[in-house]
């Protein structure tokens, strides 16, 4: 069975785990266990890595692509990815970003790093939202009271700059426009791109829940105990209804505000078999 594509992946970890389970069905005895005695490590350290609960260390990173039998761009993307990963600047994000696209071919290097700096900022979200409706022709003060919450114009003018670089918008008489570019996020893309867009966004969930009125906002809880079946058809109606909301809001002619809509499922309590792994 072939393994996954290295080059497809901007998480390690999920890597990791996909590229386990392809060696454990053609060798059921492969386990972490051996992976840890090849690696000459503690298999508690390597598991964690597995889980996402620990990162790979500088001197065990080229010992694990030597596992996995990575040829030597594979080898040099891993070790960027890796790196990528560890990140927690911008500045080194941006860097470890740049090695991991030299690998991939032009085209889509322009569209990963369009990514990449789209959802870099809430904000750059949101006032190409805003532009759909807000005529736009360089008062970056009025332009940033508009969002909520409200960000200087420093930081609407550099939103604005961002987004006519990517192609998202463009100058024209009456100011800026934007374009008929799209992006999307995939579901293969989320974990690596838009995380931090995510983790903002649930922040500003919770702002609003604080701040904004009742009859402005729809924010809402609800606790099931369920099984696995029952939390795939969750996903799938999640799944659908964003599709849902995406048509309606293209079919919706006099659209004079932007909202943000957050969908939500995560375990609060697991099996006794996983919980005892755990």
């Amino acid at each position: 069975m072939d393994r996954p594509a290295l080059f497809d992946y901007l998480d390690y970890h999920q890597f990791l785990r996909d590229a386990y389970e392809a060696r454990k069905r053609e060798n059921r005895n492969f386990s972490h266990r051996y992976i840890a005695q090849q690696l000459d490590c503690n298999p508690a350290y390597y598991l964690k890595v597995f889980q996402g609960k620990r990162e790979l260390s500088g001197k065990m990173i080229l010992k694990v692509a030597e596992l996995l039998r990575l040829n030597k761009k594979e080898t040099e993307y891993f070790e960027a990815l890796v790196h990528f990963n560890k990140a927690k600047s911008s500045r080194d994000k941006a860097h470890f970003f740049e090695r991991l696209s030299a690998h991939r071919s032009s085209k889509a290097r322009l569209v990963e790093a369009t990514r990449y700096e789209f959802y870099e900022k809430w904000y750059y979200v949101a006032i190409l939202e805003v532009l759909d409706y807000h005529p736009f022709k360089g008062d970056y003060g009025a332009l940033a009271r508009l969002l909520v919450p409200s960000i200087k114009p420093r930081e609407a003018q550099k939103a604005i700059e961002v987004l006519e670089r990517l192609g998202f918008i463009k100058k024209t008489a009456q100011g800026w426009e934007k374009t008929e570019a799209l992006i999307t996020a995939g579901e293969g893309w989320k974990s690596a791109f838009i995380a931090n867009f995510l983790l903002t966004a649930m922040d500003l969930a919770k702002e609003a829940f604080i701040r904004q009125p009742v009859e402005s906002r729809e924010i809402a809880a609800q606790t099931v105990s369920v099984s696995a079946a029952g939390v795939a058809a969750i996903r799938e109606k999640m799944r659908n209804l964003r599709k849902e909301i995406l048509e309606l809001a293209k079919r919706d002619t006099k659209a004079d505000r932007v909202y943000q809509i957050n969908l939500q499922a995560f375990p609060l309590a697991l099996p006794a078999k996983e919980a005892t792994r755990a």
